[in-house]
């Protein structure tokens, strides 16, 4: 099967052939997200962070459905890589705690596609997950400013 013809593989079947790696992944994100809120933040769990989402991102470029997000997940994940280099785990910025909710959504959208197969429009997706890390970097640049309640969009 050519390239093109693996991009437009059913969708379920996509999802179905997909779903140990993808189940794989969301416990390894899930794992990290849970030492974010636990306050256990350091440039290891940001590379660790950077490396699921890598392995995401290649499984969504194999399908068409969901080409459009897979940029956005590399995006986040060499923002990551960015951010590492500057990171200081004394003073880690408010900001990145955001990102354990941001994992948590990302996360709970995996499980509703590749694991419990309730696919839904993928578009809701990538704008909540595009939304929610302009809100975190633009946070981390310090062009908004964090506040106790979060104004992350959620799905």
């Amino acid at each position: 099967m050519n390239n093109i013809d693996k991009k437009d593989e059913k969708l379920e079947v996509f999802l179905d052939n997909h779903r140990e790696k993808i189940a794989s992944s969301v416990a390894q994100i899930e794992a990290l997200s849970r030492q974010i809120k636990d306050n256990k933040m350091s440039k290891m769990v940001l590379l660790d962070i950077s490396s699921e989402l890598s392995k995401v991102a290649a499984i969504f470029q194999q399908h068409s459905a969901f080409s459009g997000v897979a940029p956005v997940i590399v995006a986040l994940e060499k923002f990551l890589e960015i951010v590492n280099l500057t990171f200081s785990p004394q003073t880690p910025p408010k900001s990145l705690g955001y990102l354990a909710n941001i994992l948590d959504d990302f996360n709970q959208n995996l499980i509703d596609m590749f694991v419990d197969s309730l696919y839904s429009d993928v578009y809701i997706f990538e704008d909540s997950f595009i939304s929610n890390i302009t809100y975190m970097t633009n946070s981390l640049l310090g062009k908004e400013q964090v506040e106790e309640e979060s104004e992350l969009e959620l799905f």
